[in-house]
């Protein structure tokens, strides 16, 4: 063995170097928030889980936040970081349950997390006894708070042994505590029943509720057996319940319109056996969750409103009468602005924590936080809701234009791709599944959304593929999609008056068709002294698509590509001066070297036909001949995922890098021989490098060690200012930079 091989052998056993630091830049405050909880001994330390990127805390009442999902690793699932309930105990504690099922635990605010606990079934709910802080429940539920229009009654129960199960730990969650209680066989909740929420009778621990989509139903057994009471509801469907202390048998559900029935909160004050609509003041409103008491008064309540531009409503005679408190379209824009603007966006209905204290003497609690819906704001107010303030960014205006800046690393949104400036290393753009584009002037420490969540009156969906005009750069075309296979187009700041669609979308502009556009690009190339310049994009299942940048107007250059209804065009590249384009398809890589016609290299009919299920495409800068592909074809361990090489110009193919979950590529163009940045769908970044002629490494580049707490990664770029500044766009913390 020579000292080469007796070198790599040791680097690989000693594992990853962790050379580069990440942080979190933004943009902060979108997406959507699914739970809340507050420490009980101090109002300052709150935490917030996201539906796709883990957890945030806070130790400074919002000041600054931090990612805190350390221990809760990737486990081959794609919703292993979606959190929608978390609980907080007396100790400090802090619980949290995923949606694959696991529970975990906290004794550090959130700085590190144990698992304690696998479930049979998602986890989305957890509750703890008013009787004793030490018992936990957690339960295989749905976050009715995310989907308010599936909280539907359903018309009649059926037989099941065994209904959805309710967990029970009476030693404050700790590992190896849990067991199922709803052990009944005959009487018990409908085994299909999605269980919206649990709560404890203060006066008599023995009396338990729970609100499903077959109804109200009641326990006096702690739990074991289950009976449906939603006789006296009606068609109410009861979402969130409240018991307060003090006044036994009485029993609040929040609920939503349904028909003639009123949303709002009904109230019961014989366990369940009867009920009063408690609605005056809330009428014009139809979806209601979130539901809190005042630990200082039991007769304050809070009622959260779930719908766009819905609002936080208060009750000072236990639901009598409602008055509104907070609403986005009444509030300060200085103080509960978001980069998006639109405070009709603003929703209360997920979560309300009310914390203890009233030193105004005011009769309110004095600190009160909420999280709404979609666009993830957290607000707080610190007087008793006689104002509020969004504490997740700031505004600050740079080269002329609002833009804003985190606080801390609290991103809820899901980036897709970072490109840069070729002439400013500091001006950033961000697609983003959902919202837009987002654009940067300070290198990403501050964000503004150039255009979205509509354009011209469309939605615009998710915004992967971007392309900056090879000849001014601050012309940028993007690629739209309202899923793989749906809607979309192509959107452009071309014209005169901001962005606009100039392809595609509902009314198929210009010949392209309404479809999914993953990936754009601007291809600039000489015939003689004849200069050519056309912007091309892959269209959902049609194929690819390409616009004369004089004329205007877009055609077809499909020929040779496969037809089907399932074929999709995830990303495609171009050689730079040439006719020569790739373009990855779920069957395969196809070649072009005219730009009109393609023809099949990988793939069904091929010598490669495993090769398919790819995702992205690179050509190496410094030799055109070699080209490399990242597939993934599941979110398992697919024998044949990894990166690819050829170096013939796609004749000829070696799998180079057995990559877990790989997507897109960056490529160092400053290395002397090819490195590559591969990010994963589970695992962070991996860096795949030719040390020799053939001789390939790979090892983890970017995870929680070095900062990237998420790794749950769609795309990594290299700055062509500075190839030692690494971008990671992921999926539910936003974009992270590593220097």
């Amino acid at each position: 063995m020579n000292y080469k091989s007796v070198l790599s052998l040791v680097l690989l056993l000693a594992g990853p170097t962790y050379g580069m630091q990440f942080r979190a830049i933004g943009p902060g405050g979108g997406g959507t928030p699914g739970a809340l909880a507050v420490d009980p001994t101090d109002p300052d330390i709150a935490y917030v889980g996201l539906d796709c990127g883990g957890i945030r805390v806070t130790t400074d009442g919002g000041q600054s936040w931090r990612n805190a999902n350390i221990g809760i690793d990737f486990d081959g699932s794609t919703v292993w970081n979606t959190h929608n309930a978390l609980l907080t105990l007396p100790s400090g504690r802090v619980i949290t349950v995923t949606g694959t099922g696991k529970l975990f635990i906290s004794d550090d605010h959130a700085a590190t997390w144990q698992q304690a606990f696998a479930a049979a079934g998602p986890l989305a709910l957890l509750e703890t006894s008013p009787h004793h802080p030490q018992t936990v429940f957690a339960a295989n539920a749905t976050s009715v708070g995310h989907h308010p229009k599936t909280a539907k009654l359903r018309a009649a129960s059926t037989e099941a042994e065994f209904g959805p199960r309710i967990y029970v730990s009476r030693s404050s969650g700790r590992k190896g505590s849990w067991s199922v209680l709803n052990t009944d066989k005959k009487q018990n909740i409908p085994a299909d029943a999605h269980l919206f929420s649990l709560g404890v009778d203060h006066e008599n621990a023995k009396l338990m509720y729970a609100t499903t989509d077959y109804g109200f139903y009641q326990s006096t057994d702690g739990g074991v057996r289950w009976r449906c009471m939603q006789a006296g509801l009606g068609p109410v469907v009861g979402t969130r319940i409240l018991t307060v202390p003090d006044k036994p048998n009485i029993v609040y559900v929040s609920a939503h319109k349904i028909g003639d029935t009123p949303g709002g909160v009904y109230r019961s004050k014989d366990g369940g056996k009867t009920w009063q609509a408690m609605v005056n003041g809330l009428e014009g409103s139809r979806l209601f969750f979130a539901l809190a008491a005042d630990p200082g008064n039991a007769d304050v309540l809070y009622l959260g409103c779930h719908q766009w531009g819905g609002g936080l409503f208060r009750s000072t005679d236990g639901g009598e009468n409602w008055s509104l408190l907070f609403s986005g379209e009444q509030a300060d824009p200085a103080r509960v602005g978001v980069w998006h603007g639109d405070q009709k966006h603003v929703s209360v209905g997920v979560r309300i924590r009310v914390l203890p204290g009233d030193n105004d003497g005011d009769g309110f609690s004095d600190v009160i936080y909420f999280i709404g819906d979609n666009v993830g704001q957290v607000m707080k107010s610190v007087d008793g809701g006689r104002s509020f303030d969004q504490i997740v960014s700031r505004a600050k205006v740079v080269n002329g234009k609002t833009c804003r800046s985190q606080r801390g690393e609290i991103d809820f949104l899901c980036a897709r791709r970072v490109v840069i400036d070729p002439n400013d290393p500091k001006h950033l753009w961000v697609t983003y599944f959902d919202w837009g584009l987002f654009e940067s002037f300070d290198g990403g420490e501050s964000f503004r959304l150039a255009y979205g969540p509509w354009c011209q009156g469309e939605l615009i969906g998710a915004n992967r593929g971007l392309a900056l005009d090879v000849d001014d750069p601050s012309i940028v075309y993007v690629g739209t999609a309202v899923g793989g296979r749906g809607a979309g187009g192509v959107i452009s700041n071309i014209g005169k008056g901001g962005y606009s669609i100039i392809g595609g979308r509902d009314k198929q502009r210009d010949g392209l068709p309404n479809s999914s556009v993953l990936d754009v690009i601007v291809a600039k190339w000489k015939e003689g002294d004849q200069e050519e310049k056309y912007l091309y994009a892959t269209s959902g299942q049609h194929g690819v698509y390409r616009r004369d940048m004089e004329k205007g107007g877009w055609r077809s250059v499909s020929d040779g590509l496969a037809e089907g209804a399932g074929r999709i065009f995830p990303f495609m590249t171009h050689v730079p001066g040439t006719r020569t384009f790739f373009v990855s398809t779920n069957n395969g890589v196809y070649r072009s070297d005219d730009g009109l016609t393609w023809k099949q290299v990988t793939g069904p009919g091929t010598n490669y036909e495993k090769l398919t299920g790819v995702v992205s495409i690179i050509v190496d800068p410094n030799n055109r001949n070699r080209v490399f592909v990242s597939v993934m074809k599941d979110f398992g361990g697919h024998e044949d995922q990894g990166v690819y090489e050829s170096k013939d110009n796609g004749l000829s193919w070696k799998r180079i890098a057995n990559v877990s979950i790989p997507f897109e590529m960056a490529i160092d163009p400053s290395a002397e021989s090819p490195l590559l940045y591969v990010a994963s769908q589970g695992m962070g970044v991996y860096k795949v490098w030719e040390e020799s002629a053939d001789n390939w490494r790979t090892e983890i580049f970017a995870d929680k060690h070095n900062g990237l707490d998420n790794t749950r990664v769609w795309s990594v770029t290299v700055c062509p200012h500075d190839p030692k500044r690494i971008y990671v766009a992921t999926h539910g913390t936003g974009v992270f930079v590593g220097e």
